[in-house]
This record gives structure tokens, C-alpha cells and sequence, in this order.
């Protein structure tokens, strides 16, 4: 079985869906050896301003690499189309890796925000949190579970459940689909926020 942990390139980055990725981590014999250190959140600097996060991992006894959440429409519909469904679609949630943290943005992309985290998060914990979102975020849609409720809900529970705290920028807290967002973090055992 292909393990996340171990097979990453230090010249290319490898991309899979959240899922998949997920599922590999839960049985890599590594994971329990990676530690989330750091979260950037990017923002690309076009018309869309898509966000996205990159976490930068420690392993025990090899390089740090860095993995990017993103979550996107479904681009195999047409804008049109995308449109004529009121913005709404599959969600593509993917995940990328790479040793190399600088192929995992571009130049249209800008940090906008960071946190520090007050000791590393272990990776296999995260990804157990970031499974409950995406399993209660369900399929894409603009006004509700899109890529700023994905990033934002992510960001917020790395500063409730971890103590995180932004050292550059601040909270982009989305007010779409409250009550997915109350759902997940009552999974979680969390109050709401509200």
C-alpha cells in the first residue's frame, strides 16, 4: 500500500483526493512519527481568491514535507452549467504533498495568513478531524460548504482544539452553512460557536 507519509518527492508534488489520502494515512506504519508544525493559509490573486491551506509536516528521522486541503467545484460543468444549478456541485477535496513547500503555490497565490501552533498536532489526529468536516460537508456549493467554509472551519478548530494562534493575519470565519458547521463541531464535542 502506497504510504503518505514515506513516498514524497523533494522535485514534484503528488495530488489525491481527501479522501484517499485519509485512508492511507490511517494505515501508514509512519504517521504515528509526523507532526503537524506549522498552517499557512494561501490566497490565489485572481478573480476567484481561492483559498487554501499548507501544513508543514515533521517525521522523525527524515525531511519535513508539506501538504495542501484545497476544496473545488466540479470543473468538468461548464460555468454555465455550474450556474444553472445555482452554484452547486460534486466537491473535488484534494490533497497535495510535496517536500518542496514552494510547488505547492504559485506566483498568482500570497500568504495571508499563519499560525503558530503552542506544540505540534500529530498528523494522524488531524487527519481524524479533517475526515468529520469533509464527511459533513457534503457536495460544493458557493453559498454554503465551498473552499472558504472548508479553509475557515479547518482554521478553527486548529486554534480551539490544538491552541493555535495567528501570528499573521486573522480568522476568516465563514458565516455560510451554520448548520453544518454547528454539526461539526458538535462531533467533535465542541460547543457552538455562535
Amino acid at each position: 500500500m502506497f504510504d503518505p507519509v514515506t513516498h514524497i518527492s523533494s522535485w514534484a508534488h503528488t495530488t489525491s483526493s481527501a479522501h484517499t489520502y485519509i485512508h492511507n494515512l490511517m494505515a501508514s506504519a509512519h504517521a504515528q512519527h509526523a507532526y503537524i508544525t506549522s498552517v499557512v493559509r494561501f490566497r490565489d490573486n485572481d478573480v476567484v481568491r481561492h483559498p487554501s491551506l499548507i501544513l508543514v509536516v515533521a517525521r522523525h528521522g527524515m525531511l519535513n514535507f508539506s501538504l495542501r486541503i484545497d476544496r473545488f467545484r466540479d470543473h468538468t460543468l461548464s460555468l454555465a452549467r455550474f450556474a444553472l444549478r445555482r452554484g452547486k456541485s460534486n466537491a473535488l477535496d484534494t490533497v497535495t504533498v510535496s517536500e518542496n513547500s514552494n510547488l505547492l503555490h504559485d506566483v498568482r497565490s500570497s500568504e495571508e495568513a499563519r499560525l503558530d501552533l503552542p506544540q505540534p498536532v500529530p498528523l494522524l489526529e488531524f487527519g481524524r478531524v479533517f475526515e468529520i468536516v469533509l464527511s459533513e460537508c457534503g457536495p460544493y456549493n458557493v453559498f454554503a460548504e465551498n473552499c472558504w467554509f472548508v479553509v475557515s472551519m479547518v482554521e478553527e478548530l486548529f486554534t480551539e482544539m490544538f491552541g493555535a494562534h495567528y501570528v499573521k493575519g486573522g480568522a476568516r470565519r465563514s458565516r455560510l452553512a451554520p448548520q453544518t458547521h454547528a454539526k461539526i463541531r458538535s462531533k467533535l464535542g465542541l460547543r457552538d460557536s455562535e
